[in-house]
Order: C-alpha cells, then sequence, then structure tokens
C-alpha cells in the first residue's frame, strides 16, 4: 500500500554554530532526525546526535518494508542523555537538552511505567500523507484496483449510517457527525474506539490541524489531520460525502495495517531474523508472542534487546495471568489457521486477525461487569448506590471498580440520588475509558455499546435522519421482543 520513496542523498547531521556536535560512540552514527515527546506536535526539525547502526538483514528481503522503515522516524536514544539539534523553518540552528534525563523504558521497567503506552502514541506525518494519499489515488486513478475496491466495501458499509445522519445544507456530514459515524463504524466493525474519535470531551467538535513543517503527531488527533488533508484535497469545507467518509476509514485502516507490518518488523529486527525465510512453528509463536507484548502491553523494542524482551515475558507469564490468557487466546487461533502461517505476509494476516477478535477477548470482562451491576442494589434502574459497589477481582481477568469517586465524575459516570448519595451510572460507566484497554495502535478496545445494535435496526429499517415514530417502533419491535421488552 505504500508507494516507494524517491531514492535521497542522506542528510549529515546539522553543524551547530559555534562548535561541533558531540561524537557518536563506536557502532553509532549521526542521526537524521528525532522528534521531542514533550509535546503534541512540533514545527520545526529536529536531529538527534547518534543513532546505532543497524543490523536489519531482513531489509533485503522486503522492498515495501524498507520504504515503509525509512519513513518512519527512529526514537532510539543512546545512553541517559539525549541532545538535539534543532533546525527552525528559517534555518536557525540551535542544540537543545532535556531538562531530565531520558529514562526508556526497557523490558520490565515498562510494564511499571505510569502509561506503558506513551512512547507508541506518535505517528508519522510521513506515513500519514503517504496511506492518504495511496487511497486517493486509487479512488481517482486506479478504480480497477484492490484498494478501490476496498473502498466501494466500505462505502456499502457506511451506506445505511450515512443516510440515517443528518446532513448540512450541501447534504453532506459537517465534522461533528462525521466524526460520529467513524467511531460508530469502527465500534461496530472491531470493537475499537479509535484514538481521536471516542465520546468523550471535545473529541467529535473541535477540528484540528498541524502545518506543513510537522513531523510526528499524537495519534490522538490524527483523525482530524486526516480530515483536514481531504477538505483541502476536495477543495471545499462542505462537509463530507459518502465517497470521503469511506476514504477517511480506509486511511485509517490502512494506517491500522502499515502499523501491524512495523511492528512485526521490528519484533523481526529484534530477533534477527530474516524476514524472506520461512518460520517454524516455534518462531512463530516466539514472533505472536513478542508482537502481544507491544501491541497489549507496550513493550518499546526501539531500547529493548531480545533478552530484554524474554525477560519481560518470563515476568508476565509468573506474575499476570490475564497475560497467560490473553497468550493462549492468539496461539488457540494460531492452531486454527490452516496452513499455518510461516512466512512474514501470512503472519501479518494473522495478526490482523488477532487484533480484530482483541475486543471478543475483552468482552467477557464487560459481560462480568454488567452482571455484577444488575445485581448491585439501586436506588433507580440504571443508578448503582456507589458504597454497594466494591473492587472485585478474578483469577486472569482484571480488577473491577476501582476507581475512586474523583474519577467516575470525571468521566461523567457519577451522580447523586435525591438523597444525595453517590451513585454510579452503570451505561456510562460500562462505556467509560475506564473499562477500555488501550494499545500500541490507533485504538483502544471498549465494551460494546449495546444501544447501537438498537440504533443500526432503525437506521437500516428508516434509513433518515427523521422518521415517524410508529416506523421508529417497528424497527425496535424484533429486538425488543428478544431482549424480553428491555
Amino acid at each position: 500500500g505504500f508507494a516507494p520513496a524517491a531514492p535521497q542523498a542522506e542528510r549529515p547531521a546539522p553543524q551547530p554554530a559555534g562548535g561541533r556536535p558531540p561524537a557518536c560512540p563506536p557502532g553509532a552514527v549521526p542521526r537524521r532526525w528525532a522528534g521531542a515527546r514533550s509535546s503534541m506536535a512540533y514545527s520545526s526539525r529536529r536531529f538527534a546526535m547518534c543513532e546505532a547502526l543497524p543490523s536489519a538483514p531482513w531489509v533485503g528481503y522486503v522492498p515495501l518494508l524498507a520504504a515503509l522503515w525509512s519513513a518512519i522516524p527512529v526514537r532510539r536514544c543512546l545512553g541517559a542523555e539525549m541532545a538535539f539539534v534543532e533546525v527552525t523553518p528559517a534555518d536557525e540552528i540551535s542544540i537543545r537538552t532535556l531538562d531530565a534525563a531520558a529514562r526508556p523504558m526497557v523490558g520490565v521497567q515498562g510494564l511499571f511505567a505510569s502509561d506503558p503506552m506513551v512512547s507508541h502514541d506518535w505517528a508519522s506525518m510521513e506515513v500519514l500523507r503517504r496511506a492518504l494519499g495511496a487511497e486517493i489515488a486509487a479512488s481517482e486513478q486506479f478504480p480497477a484496483s484492490p484498494a478501490a475496491a476496498r473502498q466501494r466495501q466500505m462505502e456499502d458499509r457506511l451506506r445505511p449510517l450515512f443516510a440515517a445522519l443528518p446532513k448540512n445544507a450541501h447534504g453532506r456530514l459537517d465534522n461533528t457527525t462525521a466524526r460520529y459515524a467513524l467511531h460508530r463504524h469502527f465500534a461496530r466493525a472491531y470493537g475499537w474506539s479509535v484514538k481521536g474519535l471516542e465520546p468523550a470531551g471535545a473529541a467529535w467538535v473541535k477540528v484540528m490541524g498541524v502545518s506543513a513543517a510537522v513531523h510526528q503527531i499524537t495519534k490522538y488527533i490524527l483523525p482530524a489531520v486526516i480530515h483536514q488533508r481531504i477538505l483541502e484535497h476536495a477543495g471545499h469545507d462542505r462537509g463530507l460525502d459518502l465517497r470521503w467518509l469511506a476514504m477517511w476509514a480506509a486511511t485509517i485502516e490502512h494506517l491500522t495495517h502499515g502499523e501491524v507490518l512495523e511492528y512485526l518488523a521490528a519484533v523481526y529486527q529484534n530477533l534477527e531474523l530474516p524476514a524472506g525465510a520461512a518460520r517454524s512453528t516455534a518462531e512463530v509463536e516466539e514472533i505472536v508472542t513478542f508482537f502481544l507484548a507491544e501491541y497489549a502491553f507496550g513493550t518499546d523494542f526501539e531500547v529493548s534487546s531480545a533478552a530484554d524482551v524474554r525477560r519481560t515475558v518470563r515476568h508476565l507469564d509468573g506474575h499476570h495471568q490475564g497475560w497467560r490468557e490473553l497468550r493462549d487466546f492468539a496461539l488457540d487461533l494460531l492452531e486454527g489457521v490452516q496452513p499455518p502461517p510461516r512466512d512474514f505476509g501470512s503472519i501479518a494476516a494473522f495478526l490482523e486477525d488477532v487484533m480484530q477478535r482483541y475486543a471478543s477477548w475483552q468482552e467477557r470482562d464487560c459481560r462480568r461487569a454488567r452482571s455484577l451491576l444488575r445485581a448491585a442494589p439501586g436506588a433507580s434502574p440504571g443508578l448503582v448506590l456507589y458504597e454497594t459497589l466494591e473492587a472485585v477481582g478474578e483469577a486472569g481477568r482484571r480488577e473491577l471498580f476501582r476507581e475512586d469517586q474523583e474519577y467516575l465524575l470525571r468521566l461523567g459516570a457519577l451522580a447523586n440520588t435525591s438523597r444525595g448519595d453517590p451513585a454510579v451510572i452503570a451505561p456510562n460507566y460500562l462505556l467509560s475509558q475506564a473499562m477500555c484497554l488501550t494499545t500500541a495502535s490507533f485504538h483502544k478496545v471498549c465494551c460494546h455499546n449495546e444501544c447501537d445494535d438498537l440504533l443500526e435496526q432503525v437506521e437500516l429499517a428508516v434509513r433518515s435522519p427523521s422518521a415517524p415514530a410508529a416506523a421508529v417502533a417497528a424497527a425496535l419491535a424484533p429486538a425488543l421482543a428478544e431482549r424480553g421488552g428491555e
């Protein structure tokens, strides 16, 4: 999906005025650039001083991955300190250093970080441009391509929802409605809550853009940037029709697919495996295990060796029953694949399937939470008295109801009864970020919204933003009867 980049001459590390950059240690070379992690986006080009020389025998086997890898900035740090040469758009050069020592989370250390996923919550603007450009080219220049066919399939899946949503004066979806539509689509299709499309805060309202000089952005504003670029290409701000809505969704899927390739390539490089050869059953199982350690637990392969990751896995094996169940879940799926995946492409396809099924594994906790909330004494339907809820643990599963009142209030999941007693709003809690599992990819995995199932029944029946009450009741009748009139 990513077009190979044109060959470019290696740009030397910039020389700051009045001094020379510090010498690189043995086995390292000047690095082209690296991004600061302390801000959502930055508008200057930054050059970290040194980068370890790569040893990646697999690159020669897979030109696509080589092109992808060259477009993705490397964030590997050497030592406990990091210096940057900053080149502003006006080509002013200065040396900057971190205020505190850089502390990369190596191996098991990352499991105890306050946010293990923080190093994975950034995306390359160059990769985003390539992904969106490939989708636009498929639609406009290569209508017979597989990518264009996938876009048409996406349109068909989005069509009922698009028809049922309110339109602006141009018959298109405005920003808020389009983002809501994408959230609904990914939640229904895969159980994903795409970062930046969550129904919280101002994610559906604000429009955020970045300048052309930005190299990396947080994944939480990436959907907004895609939207901005689509409108720029369309040449208007009148909103999105069905085709452009499908293009937006296809670009997010494209980026997710590319990131699977990136993470899998990092696993191969970490294990020093050439990507062109077939792998044994034991090797495939270890590849899957390493991938899960990154995807679900945030292990940073850029600063961790294979020995570090193996120690991380042994620690999880001994101290985290949920990890063991997740790995068994993935390996059970692997046993059922025929023919078994052996090469890079088939392993990547299997891992994408695991990502799409991850929501079904997480849904077990959601069903458990629903059952406990329904059984708890409540002040009224949908409300459960806070004082009656206690943290609940279960072997191999996550602990539930451990949030304090302040956090629940921020989530919008706490209210006061008529007597002034704090009570948990059960639906809001189940659909809040408290019940989501974050991942290293572009999405979190959250509880299924049962109300969306009812809305989908109405949308398929009426296919309009408005309908007579009788038509809505008729559309809901079969689903309500199946649920016993709830």
